[in-house]
């Protein structure tokens, strides 16, 4: 059984943002710096939402170089912490041990399917097309340019500390922050910049939520719930 004195928060905000959170502790909060502003232009929030999540993971490999686990979460999402724990538990067993887990490249969420390529990024689907139209994705797209990779659903993206240091190494991601050739989505341009940090002989272990773990508010709550997203209208949750 995981324990949850074990999981550590932190609000991760923007110079725009920090007003929001008055009441909250000096101590609980990461400031990230430098990123576009975001606002409610679709164009402008991808990017921004994208740069401070980079930000933010290659921030906590220094707050937390002891964590097995580094992830992010979004202000409508409500979290079952016991059951994303033991589950985060059975992951590390399930990869070879919880004390190897740090070397393991693990990756845990919703998963969805976009395709990218140098120039622009389009969401494919999720799991309920992987089988029969994921190939067919944007066919008229260049396939000597373009990459189909998984990604984590915003409202629970979390990695083992060994994939966070991946990604957090990874020249891809800090040229397309410092030339934004192309609009990156929040999520599915994680999907794209990892696979591209990927060596050719490594491979990601992805435990996908599945919808009854992942689900709005308002549907039923089971002993299977993990997040319940969206919340916007902040319903308190009966775990």
């Amino acid at each position: 059984m995981a324990k949850l004195n074990n999981v550590a928060w932190r609000y991760v905000v923007s110079k725009s943002t920090t007003e929001l959170l008055q009441d909250a502790r000096q101590d609980q909060m990461v400031l990230i710096t430098g990123c576009p502003e975001g606002g409610d232009d679709h164009q402008k929030l991808g990017p921004a939402c994208f740069c401070v999540a980079a930000h933010w993971f290659r921030r906590a490999l220094l707050l937390y170089p002891r964590a097995l686990f580094i992830g992010k979460t979004e202000e409508d999402a409500t979290l079952n912490m016991l059951n994303i724990a033991n589950e985060l538990l059975w992951a590390s067993k399930a990869t070879g041990g919880v004390l190897n887990s740090t070397a393991k490249l693990i990756w845990y969420g919703l998963f969805q399917w976009a395709i990218h390529d140098e120039q622009r990024g389009a969401y494919c689907g999720g799991d309920e097309i992987m089988a029969t139209r994921l190939p067919d994705c944007r066919p008229f797209w260049s396939r000597a340019n373009s990459v189909i990779a998984p990604f984590a659903s915003g409202a629970l993206d979390v990695r083992s500390y060994a994939l966070v240091q991946q990604f957090s190494a990874c020249e891809h991601v800090w040229k397309h922050l410092e030339h934004r050739r192309f609009v990156t989505a929040c999520d599915g341009g994680m999907g794209y910049f990892m696979a591209l940090c990927l060596q050719p002989h490594q491979t990601i272990s992805a435990f996908h939520l599945t919808y009854d773990k992942m689900h709005p508010a308002f549907m039923p709550i089971t002993h299977h719930s993990c997040v319940a997203h969206p919340n916007k209208q902040q319903r308190q949750i009966e775990w």
